[in-house]
């Protein structure tokens, strides 16, 4: 005996399987535009301007230049923000609430 689907049954299905084909390629193209890790320069904890005058100097700003940093920039930032000062420990340049 053969069942029938109601016409509503049908397009559901129709649909489903649809959205499973389109989340099915996206996902797929998705994976090949990962982005690659980066290897970080080590960051340059020497130098610099002294912690007074970069605090006196600090200012907000809201324009942003579309110019790549440089890899040594972007290190120093990182570090700065999350990096481990303390590896015998595992402690980071930012206080935390395990730090």
């Amino acid at each position: 005996m053969k069942t029938k689907l109601a016409p509503a049954a049908r397009a559901g299905l129709a649909c489903l399987f649809a959205w499973a084909a389109i989340a099915f390629v996206a996902f797929a193209e998705q994976d090949e535009d990962q982005p690659q890790a980066v290897t970080l320069l080590k960051p340059t904890t020497q130098g610099g301007m002294p912690l007074m005058q970069a605090l006196n100097a600090r200012q907000s700003s809201r324009k942003f230049s579309d110019r790549k940093l440089p890899d040594q920039v972007l290190s120093d930032l990182l570090w700065a923000a999350w990096g481990v000062n303390r590896p015998d420990s595992g402690k980071r340049t930012a206080p935390s609430a395990m730090n």
